[in-house]
């Protein structure tokens, strides 16, 4: 029976954030670049993205934001994937280094405080001119790391555009499967 050496990797990938201090001092010397995410439903752009902020520095580290942090900033009925879930598949992502769940209140701005990367990576459209006043910008300026805004490498692929998609064909199709042509016609009246 073939042993999988990759499920061990991919598994030392994943850190708890509260060993994040640890981490910065084992990686100290290296340009560690830091970025965070829902990543609900991993899709190309997910990748690309994460491809484009490893080409910035030496490690990725990537925080995952909680169950608790999607259902407050997207809804009750999200995440459609369980936190757990969503670590385990970035951590299995190549350009990966580091993966970890971040806390569901400040998120960004307590994993940039623990880790003090050298980069922080956003996506242009999360960021407008204001950005240098943000929380997450003055925690980088602190740390003595800059941010890095990235151009979106999927920008017509989300999430919720993924979400909304399915659900508009599974409602297409029960209707089109539950009524007949006929009664399609009635009820346009």
């Amino acid at each position: 029976m073939p042993v999988n050496h990759f499920k061990d990797r991919i598994a030392e990938k994943i850190i708890s954030f509260k060993h994040l201090s640890k981490l910065r001092k084992k990686l100290h010397g290296k340009k560690v670049v830091f970025t965070a995410g829902g990543f609900d439903l991993i899709h190309v752009g997910h990748t690309r993205y994460l491809s484009e902020a490893k080409s910035h520095g030496d490690i990725l580290i990537v925080g995952v934001s909680s169950n608790a942090e999607i259902k407050m900033l997207k809804g009750a009925d999200r995440p459609i994937v369980d936190e757990d879930a969503r670590t385990e598949m970035i951590a299995s992502l190549l350009v990966v280094d580091y993966v970890f769940i971040m806390p569901p209140v400040n998120a960004a701005v307590s994993s940039i405080e623990a880790l003090c990367p050298s980069v922080f990576i956003v996506p242009d459209d999360d960021w407008n001119k204001g950005y240098q006043d943000s929380p997450e910008a003055k925690a980088m300026d602190l740390c003595r790391g800059k941010v890095e805004i990235v151009k979106r490498q999927g920008p017509y692929i989300s999430s919720s555009g993924m979400i909304e998609k399915a659900a508009s064909v599974m409602i297409r199709t029960n209707f089109q499967r539950f009524f007949t042509p006929e009664m399609m016609k009635e009820l346009k009246g």
